[in-house]
């Protein structure tokens, strides 16, 4: 006889099954990487910290601004009255008063918010969501329907608003508090 293949099994002789002592293994499905849950206080502590800041900025503003009158009057021989009316009329003039709280609140705010994105693990465009966005786009069409949507709720609205409520009264509301106390 010639000596067969070992890969080949001949029709004729009997094949021997091995068992192994091992128990049989079962296919494992790999462990899930944990997702990290989003913290959620260092939210709430950036947005109390932030309102804080620009509360200060919005202090050191009129404070620098007062300061600042103050030198430049002073120079020009003002007294302490003249000064003390100019930064008074200064901060009751809306625009002014407007600007000079609300660019340094915001500064101040802007200011915490970054820091608090730089130390995170994230990136700083990803954690404060500055990615194009992706899922679902909307049309023009859709588009322009969501602002007519918009606008029409807001005039009926305010057409219900004028039904039950009334429509405004004349004068100044804010003087009429004031003398009624009320």
């Amino acid at each position: 006889m010639k000596p067969q293949n070992m890969n080949t099994v001949n029709a004729l002789e009997p094949m021997l099954v091995l068992e192994t002592s091992e128990p049989a293994r079962q296919s494992v499905p790999a462990a899930r990487p944990k997702t990290r849950k989003p913290r959620v206080w260092p939210a709430f502590a950036t947005l109390f910290v932030a309102a804080i800041v620009g509360n200060l900025a919005v202090i050191a503003t009129f404070v620098a601004v007062c300061f600042g009158t103050g030198i430049i009057m002073g120079a020009q021989g003002a007294d302490g009255a003249k000064i003390h009316a100019r930064t008074q009329e200064i901060w009751r003039q809306p625009l002014p008063a407007l600007l000079l709280s609300l660019i340094p609140f915001q500064f101040g705010m802007a200011v915490v918010v970054l820091f608090a994105a730089s130390r995170s693990k994230e990136p700083i465009k990803q954690r404060l969501g500055l990615v194009p966005p992706t899922g679902r786009a909307f049309g023009g069409f859709k588009r322009a329907k969501m602002a007519a949507f918009t606008l029409s709720t807001a005039f009926a609205s305010g057409i219900i608003f004028n039904l039950f409520v009334g429509p405004p009264r004349r004068g100044n509301l804010i003087a009429a508090v004031m003398t009624d106390g009320s």
